[in-house]
């Protein structure tokens, strides 16, 4: 597998991203200001999406044994939903649909991710590549929501969504190398006896990292004058720019040092900028946010995974990349209730403690076994 490869997969995360990036940068104002719904359901969407994910070992399991791509066909089945999204104005219709959505796209993930690690020696900087421009095509779709929710409505937003998702597994399904296209049978007990401790340190900083995102992304959009083009441009395509330009520096970094020492690295730097961001405001607030801690804290888990598993488990192992993060996400949603009853200041610091306690525990259980 080559530069055309990288090329033509780095062109599908373009597509990708930026697709995703519509439907985030629109899913929460539409739930949290439009549909007038508590930080509690705002949570509880952060929880369905998240769920999506849990089962992405499994996903990542029967791609190895079935075939990768055929689990990136099912993907496709997730545009309905996504389409769907615009056109609803009850909230427990919009978080059904948005968990369809995500369940449906997430059984292709896993494999999508498996063709760029499957070299352990490039892997970091194959995933650097891939992020790099998945990152811009992220931008775009930020900038992209702004204009189509003030010149069509959301509705278009969503539809926009779908079909840059759709035409983005078309092209990885098509391009997938056929050299990698299922794995071998392999003792998968080996692999699951190696997981279980880090996915836990990452999953409880995670939940941390999502919790006070999440809130502060609120906090960011008032700051803001709740302007739907600056909201876009700070809360998406700045930090996107940004982390498409250091994605690239961190695989080659990756590659050198490990992805458990950058995933470390990035879980004391997102609990340092939380408190920056909570008691900053103004234009100050947004310029701290547009810091791209993210792509640190993904491609450090997925190389640090990803090194875990053996050439025939590597879609295994990017789904346990998922599910841990995945678990963390459903945790932050079932604090939301936290928030309405006891504040926000009580939730940051509460995030505070999850990611530190992650980033302690990964810390102290860094002796785990990984296979060469």
């Amino acid at each position: 597998m080559g530069n055309r490869f990288l090329m033509t997969f780095s062109v599908g995360s373009f597509i990708l991203y930026m697709g995703w990036a519509l439907y985030f940068t629109r899913s929460r104002i539409d739930l949290k200001v439009e549909l007038e719904s508590s930080y509690s359901e705002l949570m509880l969407l952060i929880t369905v999406e998240s769920f999506s994910g849990i089962l992405s070992l499994a996903w990542g399991y029967l791609g190895d044994r079935i075939g990768r791509k055929r689990m990136i066909s099912i993907g496709l089945l997730s545009a309905m939903p996504m389409l769907l999204l615009g056109l609803t104005k009850i909230p427990a219709l919009f978080l059904v649909l948005a968990a369809f959505a995500n369940i449906l796209f997430m059984v292709s993930q896993p494999s999508i991710m498996t063709a760029l690690v499957i070299d352990k020696e490039r892997s970091g900087r194959r995933l650097g590549m891939f992020n790099c421009v998945g990152s811009l095509g992220w931008a775009v779709g930020s900038y992209t929501m702004a204009y189509l929710s003030e010149n069509l409505g959301p509705w278009a937003v969503y539809a926009a969504s779908s079909m840059f998702i759709i035409f983005s597994l078309i092209i990885f399904s098509v391009n997938y190398p056929k050299s990698v296209e299922r794995g071998v049978e392999s003792n998968i007990h080996v692999l699951l006896r190696r997981l279980p401790f880090p996915t836990l340190g990452v999953s409880l900083a995670y939940m941390g990292i999502v919790y006070s995102s999440t809130i502060l992304s609120i906090k960011l959009y008032y700051e803001l004058g709740t302007n739907a083009t600056l909201f876009a441009l700070f809360y998406g395509v700045l930090p996107t720019l940004l982390g498409a330009g250091v994605n690239i520096l961190i695989g080659v970094i990756a590659d050198k040092i490990g992805g458990y020492l950058v995933t470390l690295i990035s879980m004391i730097s997102y609990a340092i900028l939380f408190p920056l961001l909570y008691l900053s405001s103004g234009m100050l607030m947004a310029v701290l946010w547009i810091i791209p801690l993210y792509p640190l804290l993904y491609l450090g888990v997925s190389k640090f995974f990803s090194d875990l598993a053996p050439l025939e488990l590597k879609a295994t192992a990017m789904g346990a990349v998922s599910a841990s993060l995945s678990l963390g996400g459903v945790g932050a949603g079932l604090l939301g209730p936290l928030t309405d009853f006891y504040g926000i200041d009580f939730s940051l610091f509460l995030s505070e403690v999850l990611i530190l306690g992650g980033g302690l525990f990964l810390y102290a259980v860094s002796k785990v076994p990984r296979l060469k």
